[in-house]
């Protein structure tokens, strides 16, 4: 991480799965992440705890025998107003939020 006064941080996580049918499996998962100014991200103007929410909805769905395909939605947030999401070089500020889409094909070998 970046020099902080005194470093810590606190990840807290939950998971809710459900099996719908033999073939589809809806997973959620959140987690809230909390440290010291400047542990997840670099520092801001107002020395404060950083705080961060993430919430993650997945379909899992067998196709064939040992394939699964995937989709995935993720949602990151900041909790505090600052904006640590997608900074690009130079830039002063990035967003409070972030999303996410994954597409997979996995084969079970």
């Amino acid at each position: 991480g970046f020099p902080a006064k005194a470093n810590y941080a606190d990840i807290y996580t939950f998971y809710l799965m459900y099996q719908a049918t033999e073939k589809l499996k809806l997973n959620a998962r959140g987690e809230y992440f909390t440290g010291s100014d400047g542990f997840w991200y670099a520092p801001g103007p107002n020395s404060h705890n950083q705080e961060l929410l993430g919430l993650t909805g997945t379909a899992d769905y067998s196709l064939w025998k040992n394939v699964i395909s995937r989709v995935e939605v993720r949602w990151d947030h900041s909790l505090t107003g600052d904006r640590p999401y997608n900074v690009a070089a130079g830039a002063p500020v990035g967003k409070k939020n972030e999303l996410t889409l994954a597409l997979n094909l996995i084969y079970n070998f």
